[in-house]
């Protein structure tokens, strides 16, 4: 075993590599000793007892000394590798989804739709209305106003044809019932707690709570 001025040496020496997020230490015997506080002749000791031991790699180029942890050195490779590979997956994460940001989806959807289910070159999910007149014909198979499929259908073109959990909206009747239906629910709790002095969004009256015989 080496000596234990040699293991307080080593000590200093990874102290010094982890205070400069490095993995070696280099510099004269002088520069040596007066970075881990020792003599000369007990560095000199300690550089022998290093190699021979094998407790780290140590390479002297004339008066030179340079040594180098394996095992630091082994993370700082390893953390450049997963550094390297998330920087990959992210770069092909953003390659692959390329979604166009919200500001370009309200430019493109203007309420004018193309045959082909395209508004300025993106693409509509099949079975989704073109156009505003096309998604108010779907009011009367719902039980709702016109108005409020104008809504709804405004509200999904400006997602890009999906719902509020990013799903394609391939049945817009389906849509338009569950969003009524979500209406519906509010507009019940609304009334339930008397917060609710607005008509709804489809169309249908809002009774104010009757507070005239008390409580």
């Amino acid at each position: 075993m080496c000596d234990a001025a040699t293991r307080g040496i080593w000590a200093d020496l990874v102290n010094s590599m982890m205070s400069s997020n490095t993995y070696f230490v280099e510099g004269t015997l002088d520069q040596l000793s007066r970075l881990c506080r020792c003599r000369r002749q007990q560095m000199e000791i300690a550089l022998l007892e290093i190699k021979q031991f094998e407790i780290a790699d140590v390479t002297d180029a004339h008066d030179m000394h340079r040594i180098e942890s394996r095992r630091r050195r082994r993370e700082r490779t390893n953390s450049d590798l997963k550094r390297k590979a998330a920087s990959a997956r992210w770069s092909k994460r953003d390659a692959d989804t390329h979604a166009p940001s919200a500001s370009a989806y309200a430019s493109a959807y203007s309420g004018k739709g193309s045959a082909e289910g395209k508004t300025n070159g993106v693409e509509l999910p099949e079975g989704f209305p073109t156009t505003e007149q096309e998604a108010r014909e779907h009011a009367p198979f719902v039980g709702c106003q016109p108005e409020f499929a104008s809504l709804c259908w405004n509200k999904a073109m400006s997602r890009g044809g999906m719902d509020a959990k990013s799903v394609p909206i391939r049945s817009f009747r389906n849509y338009l019932a569950t969003e009524m239906s979500y209406d519906k629910d509010r507009i019940e709790r609304e009334k339930h707690y008397g917060t609710n002095k607005t008509n709804s969004r489809n169309g249908s009256p809002r009774v104010e709570p009757d507070h005239s015989k008390g409580f």
